[in-house]
């Protein structure tokens, strides 16, 4: 582990960030990461449940920090740049594995991991923690899934033992975060749209309120992803899920 951080790593848990959670009503002081095996209740954004069974990693990191929830637009970039490397340095091919806004990380075009994000906010308006919830399918992954999944093992057929692949992810996140708070967030809003998957091609877009195909343009500085629709006008979006078009790949 990276100088200063802890972790603990489990055979079973609930969720790996129900643990980091823990770790903080506790008042653990932090950094920590939370690895496990399996989870009996692994979930996705949107309270999605995520498949966790034994051969890949579920892990967590809780930090805890007095910040401005919007100060922290940057999270969810670096976090995929971060697995993007810690794949990389498992075997991957680099070219291989892109960003797809807003936290997913693809191999070959199929999503091989995901990122969850929560906070807790105290009364002055301020984050008390923030709890990074990170799976990664090493060696299993869903079949039935709307996006198209995959694993590192089937992808590179390569396997690597989940506790390898959690050291490379603690030092890939590491480096992106201490990057982040040098330099800010333009360095790594440019190399997120170096790997983005979809950029300058037409993807379909779901959000809470609509459900319409654009083309992907960029992401603004403040982390939302801008949209061109058919009539020329663009748009910003915040959250929402993005799948190929009939005509994209």
């Amino acid at each position: 582990m990276p100088p200063g951080v802890e972790a603990v790593f489990y055979d079973l848990v609930s969720s790996t960030n129900d643990v980091a959670r823990e770790k903080a009503i506790e008042k653990h002081n932090g950094p920590i990461w939370v690895g496990a095996a399996a989870q009996s209740s692994g979930r996705g954004r949107l309270g999605r449940v995520w498949v966790s069974e034994k051969g890949n990693l579920y892990a967590s990191l809780m930090i805890r920090l007095h910040e401005k929830p919007e100060n922290m637009m940057a999270l969810p970039f670096l976090v995929a740049l971060a697995v993007r490397q810690a794949l990389i340095k498992s075997g991957a091919t680099e070219d291989k594995i892109l960003c797809k806004w807003p936290n997913d990380i693809l191999l070959n075009k199929k999503k091989v991991a995901g990122v969850l994000i929560e906070s807790s906010i105290g009364t002055d308006g301020y984050i008390d923690y923030i709890i990074i919830g990170i799976g990664t399918n090493l060696t299993l992954y869903p079949l039935d899934s709307e996006f198209p999944a995959t694993s590192f093992a089937k992808e590179t057929r390569h396997f690597i033992e989940p506790e390898d692949y959690f050291m490379h992810l603690a030092d890939a996140f590491n480096v992106q975060w201490h990057a982040w708070l040098q330099f800010g967030f333009e360095p790594i809003r440019q190399d997120w749209l170096r790997y983005s998957w979809g950029l300058g091609e037409k993807r379909r877009i779901r959000t809470s309120t609509q459900d319409i195909v654009a083309r992907l343009v960029s992401l603004d500085k403040d982390g939302a992803l801008i949209i061109k629709l058919d009539d020329g006008s663009e748009s910003r979006l915040y959250a929402g899920d993005v799948f190929p078009s009939d005509t994209s790949g």
